[in-house]
């Protein structure tokens, strides 16, 4: 699933309306503008991303993560912070 903010959308769809030529091309408009404003909304967070160092989350701070390659894969999260240990820039 791919979510949008869309506050950020809506004055281009509004804009649209303006563009239509017919009665029903407004009414076409209307309905897809009323049926965003309807849709149900989530609280999403940016993930964060982060490495382990010396089991240490290098988000946080908190010393929690793996001691060894091994135990390595079973801590993809810090359950501190929930950062993804993929060592990618967030």
């Amino acid at each position: 699933m791919r979510m949008i903010d869309i506050d950020e959308r809506m004055p281009l769809i509004k804009a649209i309306k303006g563009w239509a030529r017919t009665e029903d091309e407004r009414k076409l408009v209307q309905i897809v503008i009323n049926t965003l404003e309807a849709a149900k909304t989530v609280d999403a967070n940016p993930v964060k991303h982060g490495t382990w160092s010396t089991c240490t989350c290098s988000e946080c701070g908190e010393k929690w993560g793996p001691r060894n390659q091994f135990t390595r894969r079973h801590y993809q999260y810090c359950p501190v912070c929930g950062a993804k240990m993929d060592g990618e820039d967030g």
